[in-house]
């Protein structure tokens, strides 16, 4: 069974679907290409490089890319025992708002860091499960 088919069936199934799968794969410190980068009803959620045996998440909200935030934004990963944080500037909101990919390293915590490659899914605007901020 094909991996996309396979996961969006066992998440639907344990009643886990996301309202959107854009991608799913395998990342790692030399490939930092999006593990996921899921929909939520008002943000992103993007999943980091495996560094250390785990990776973290991370959220974009909507509003954070309609309008980017003057100075951009500090955010914390998902904890795994530890946190990360990774910064974002103005003009990366605005890179990813224009369809561009944004790639940041996270702060060094526990004696390593991730890598976020921050892509915004295209969406198709007759369907209503897109965004619509």
């Amino acid at each position: 069974m094909e991996r996309k088919k396979f996961i969006t069936t066992i998440m639907t199934a344990a009643g886990l679907m996301p309202l959107v799968i854009t991608q799913i794969g395998c990342t790692s410190a030399t490939d930092p290409t999006p593990a996921a980068a899921l929909t939520t009803s008002d943000s992103y959620l993007f999943t980091s490089s495996i560094d250390s045996n785990h990776s973290h998440t991370v959220e974009i909200t909507f509003a954070d890319l309609s309008q980017p935030p003057e100075g951009g934004r500090s955010l914390t990963t998902s904890s795994t025992g530890h946190t990360h944080s990774v910064t974002l500037s103005t003009s990366d909101f605005a890179a990813l708002e224009a369809g561009q990919t944004v790639i940041r390293n996270t702060s060094n915590n526990s004696g390593h860091r991730h890598t976020f490659s921050f892509v915004i899914p295209e969406t198709d605007s007759s369907n209503s499960d897109s965004p619509n901020y």
